[in-house]
């Protein structure tokens, strides 16, 4: 039982990653200066 209940977990975990994953490679594409906009944000963090 708890194995399962693991494993769906995971499985929703992974499926959330790869949305994710394409939601920001969409966007990478989208900011044809993707790089300086990642750099200029990871600097105001």
């Amino acid at each position: 039982m708890l194995d399962d209940l693991q494993a769906i977990k995971i499985e929703k975990a992974n499926k959330h990653i790869h949305a994710i994953k394409l939601v920001l490679r969409d966007f990478v594409k989208r900011t044809e200066v993707g790089e300086s906009v990642s750099v200029r944000m990871a600097q105001r963090l």
